[in-house]
């Protein structure tokens, strides 16, 4: 029995990476399945390789890549920025708007199924058949959930790991968010969910180190600015401004994030964040005045 779901991703400038993910996906294309994969702007092989692979490519250029306008630029700065530390946008930065992206490669399916991979990861485990199995025998279902294995260590073991979910059904089910973009139940939407073992579904993820990341504290930025109920992007948001030299802004929005009261565990890791930088930036007593 062919596969009842379809593999969907989106990408520019992968040629390095792809070939490893379609390794991992040949006997998933030997038994019918189809992957589905929309270019965002590549100037290298990626259309190339794929369209040679067997993908089916829909190329797309730079539309979901975006310009920030001076009057964004100011207001998002004025709203996170503190300290006269450095911008966090600036007129004229661009951003990627993933979850369009995205749902444009799902438009490409013909299937209702869908999973969804990065072209820097791998299929270390594919049961088609169980997957197949599982999909007919449940018609509330919406969306699995599973292991993805986020790092590994030099010598390939894992070292961070986790439980995703991009793989569900698009009749119940969406991409939302410009970026940390998740799958979201659709109005009217939504459903049961299933936990593949690894015995199942295994997806690791292999980081390309020359992956430009810049884009990542902008669309951050964007989305906190347009959403700033979304508990799971401010703590992203924080945690980037951190990373790239903004400690007091960090600190800002870390603290609005662990105000908001929600996920627990992401809020205890901003708290954590929260007394790294006190410590880094020598004000251990604001940490105590504050907690």
């Amino acid at each position: 029995m062919k596969p009842l779901f379809e593999i969907c991703l989106i990408a520019r400038n992968e040629a390095k990476m792809l070939p490893h993910l379609f390794a991992s996906l040949e006997d998933f294309k030997r038994r019918g399945g189809r992957v589905n994969l929309c270019d965002t702007g590549s100037t290298d092989d990626t259309v190339k390789i794929a369209r040679e692979w067997g993908c089916e490519v829909q190329e797309v250029g730079e539309i979901y890549r975006h310009t920030i306008t001076k009057e964004q630029a100011d207001k998002i700065n004025a709203r996170f920025v503190v300290e006269n530390e450095y911008p966090v946008v600036e007129e004229g930065d661009k951003y990627f708007d993933f979850a369009s992206a995205r749902n444009a490669s799902v438009e490409m399916a013909t299937s209702d199924w869908i999973c969804t991979v990065d072209a820097d990861e791998q299929l270390t485990k594919l049961d088609i058949d169980k997957i197949n199995e599982i999909i007919l025998s449940d018609p509330n279902l919406a969306h699995f959930e599973y292991n993805f294995v986020f790092s590994h260590l030099p010598d390939g073991r894992e070292l961070i790991k986790f439980v995703q979910s991009k793989f569900y059904n698009r009749k119940k089910m969406e991409w939302q968010g410009i970026i940390h973009e998740m799958v979201t139940a659709k109005k009217g939407g939504g459903g049961s969910k299933y936990m593949l073992g690894e015995e199942i579904f295994k997806l690791e993820h292999w980081q390309n180190p020359e992956t430009d990341r810049s884009g990542y504290l902008r669309g951050l930025a964007i989305d906190c600015f347009n959403h700033q109920e979304k508990d799971r992007n401010s703590h992203y948001f924080a945690r980037e401004m951190w990373w790239n030299g903004r400690p007091w802004s960090a600190a800002k929005e870390f603290k609005r994030h662990v105000d908001m009261k929600c996920w627990p565990a992401e809020r205890a890791e901003s708290m954590l964040f929260l007394g790294d930088i006190y410590g880094a930036m020598g004000h251990p007593e604001e940490q105590i005045e504050w907690f």
